[in-house]
């Protein structure tokens, strides 16, 4: 029996496409996202369960969980895009539940990995007192004088993932959609050990999804918060799909 083959996409909102039609969240959008663009290309069926907001350590654990209740190597043909977005992102642990709205957004996420961590963006003040309550501002305040530390955290989680899917042959492609690592000697006891061939320029965050494609002067005229339309989808599609293709 042939298997099916698959294209796991772990990201925050710029992986699933927001805003490319106005809206945060549809089906048009993951569709037209770069990812699924990239599912395309390589004939195989797109599984998006990139979230607005998730931090790096949310996009690593998306990935892990799917890949341990869900993936059945007898049946499944899988190959993973992990889109990691910007370091300066952090998330803690809650109790059980309290973030259900963080799932209920992508009918992907029907294992709810979200719904037990609070995330935390530069940009975010809080949707509501509970948000509020949870001190956001001290964590920002944090996340803002202790970059570094975010920037090694998410080294460890590129790491965490590579070193699973070599451990379990699965093919994959990294990517970065917002500004990942300072080179440094913060770093390096990282930097060495990541496996730039399947790592989209790993280092170089002018090629990040985002700012790259906003330099060379697109914009989304129905987008609020800072995402593309169709045009700089496809065109990451189809770098991916080479870099992927040379390597």
């Amino acid at each position: 029996m042939e298997k099916e083959k698959i294209l796991l996409i772990v990201g925050c909102s710029h992986a699933g496409g927001y805003e490319i039609d106005g809206d945060m969240e549809s089906e048009y959008n993951r569709t037209h996202s770069f990812g699924n663009k990239l599912a395309d290309r390589l004939r195989r069926t797109p599984i998006n369960l990139s979230h607005g907001g998730l931090s790096n350590q949310g996009i690593a654990r998306s990935a892990m969980r799917w890949i341990d209740r869900e993936w059945n190597p007898q049946t499944q043909d899988l190959m993973v895009l992990v889109c990691w977005t910007e370091a300066s992102r952090l998330e803690v642990p809650v109790k059980d539940n309290q973030m259900q709205y963080y799932d209920s957004e992508n009918s992907a996420h029907k294992l709810h990995v979200n719904n037990m961590y609070f995330q935390v963006n530069m940009s975010w003040t809080g949707g509501d007192d509970e948000e509020e309550a949870r001190q956001i501002k001290l964590l920002q305040s944090f996340m803002g004088e202790q970059y570094k530390f975010l920037e090694t955290l998410g080294a460890m989680q590129v790491l965490l993932l590579q070193n699973l899917f070599d451990n379990r042959n699965i093919p994959y492609l990294m990517c970065n959609t917002m500004h990942m690592f300072t080179p440094g000697p913060h770093l390096a006891n990282y930097s060495s050990l990541i496996e730039t061939d399947r790592y989209y320029n790993a280092f170089d965050n002018s090629h990040s999804f985002f700012w790259y494609y906003r330099n060379l002067g697109y914009e989304n005229p129905k987008a609020l918060y800072w995402h593309h339309d169709e045009t700089p989808h496809e065109l990451y599609a189809q770098e991916l799909y080479d870099f992927y293709k040379q390597n």
